[in-house]
């Protein structure tokens, strides 16, 4: 049987790398005799592509084997494609009138009407699908958002359409597409955590040194403005200071200011493994994080995690611990001093929360999955 592994793979982002293994693992442990090829778009194909040529091939290392890798430019047929995982369907940028106009449309039709109209336009224009399949299902995603005139609104829609079976990590993205009928309510990827626990230490609900973590992204003006005074008084106190950089080359302005006062954890699949990196962020109690999985793994491996962003994934990582009630507590606009010592003198409490929303979320996604395959 040959599978396609579809993701945001290949980039140097530790989210996304986590969740090419555990998806890997899933359709091994589904399908023990196939034979995986991965979809990494991350070559000199790619438009802007500034790397070195293979840089994509710390994949080989990650999976422990050396896998066929594909991009954009490939053509071939495949009897599964299997999307694993993340936050690849969105788009935020604004495209014009003709394009609000198009959506307008997409948005009243049915998704069946969508997947005719795509392929007569295809017919039409010559413009033939690189990737075929038999079956496609796509797993743990989030989507969104788009704006009403989004360029990718329609491609999106139409990769959503012709899959046979799509589980959702959250609500919001489950109500988006509320016309396709084999969709499923599931959770992070993540939480699948049978996938991936051999990478961290089972026992680390004793971790309450006073040491707090830091997972910032982009630039350097959350560091600048919110982080790097607290950060310094509180290693004047005696507490452990960490900041980890999850992207590379997205993070690089802030990783170049950080450099300046701190010591920081790179993400750097070439010269660390998915273990090693994993028990660095595992040192700390408590983890500030812009970083979706920075507060799913936290939780998971035994830290306290707080969402420090504002963004449209804000209510999607909220949804995930209802019973650390972090409706009001995890999102923290103000970072001060006294604020750190009330969270850690609460920490005991919120941990065991913590490990009854993870255990939640594993099961969802585990029932999850038996739909898919």
């Amino acid at each position: 049987m040959n599978i396609l592994l579809k993701g945001y793979y290949g980039f140097g982002n530790f989210g996304d790398d986590l969740l090419m293994l555990i998806s890997y693992r899933l359709i091994k442990e589904k399908y023990p005799s196939s034979n995986v090829t991965i979809f990494s778009n991350n070559t000199e194909n790619l438009s802007g592509f500034k790397l070195k040529q293979g840089y994509n091939n710390y994949i080989f290392k990650i999976l422990e084997k050396k896998v066929p890798l594909v991009d954009w430019t490939f053509k071939g047929h495949f009897d599964l494609v299997v999307e694993g995982g993340g936050g690849t369907y969105f788009d935020n940028q604004y495209g014009g009138m003709f394009y609000y106009l198009r959506n307008k449309v997409i948005n009243i039709i049915s998704y069946s009407t969508l997947k005719r109209v795509d392929f007569l336009l295809r017919n039409i224009t010559g413009r033939k699908q690189r990737i075929t399949y038999n079956k496609k299902i796509i797993l743990g995603i989030g989507i969104g958002p788009y704006t009403n005139s989004a360029k990718l609104f329609y491609a999106n829609l139409v990769d959503l359409a012709s899959s046979d079976f799509i589980m959702v990590r959250d609500k919001i993205s489950f109500n988006l597409i509320k016309k396709l009928r084999k969709r499923s309510l599931g959770s992070d990827l993540a939480f699948a955590t049978n996938y991936w626990n051999d990478l961290f230490q089972q026992s680390h609900s004793s971790n309450t040194s006073q040491s707090v973590g830091f997972i910032l992204m982009g630039n350097k003006t959350t560091f600048e403005n919110k982080i790097l005074g607290l950060a310094l008084h509180l290693k004047k106190l005696g507490w452990n200071v960490h900041f980890f950089a999850f992207d590379e080359a997205v993070d690089k302005s802030f990783i170049n200011e950080c450099k300046k006062h701190f010591n920081i954890n790179i993400w750097q699949p070439h010269s660390i493994t998915l273990n090693e990196y994993i028990l660095q962020l595992q040192k700390c109690s408590i983890l500030f994080t812009e970083r979706a999985h920075g507060a799913i793994v936290g939780a998971i491996i035994g830290c306290t995690p707080f969402y420090i962003s504002s963004s449209y994934k804000t209510n999607q990582i909220l949804s995930f611990f209802k019973n650390a009630n972090y409706n009001n507590s995890m999102t923290c606009k103000k970072l001060d001093k006294d604020m750190l010592d009330s969270l850690y003198m609460n920490m005991g409490n919120k941990k065991e929360l913590l490990k009854t929303d993870v255990e939640l979320n594993r099961i969802i996604v585990t029932n999850s999955l038996k739909l898919a395959f």
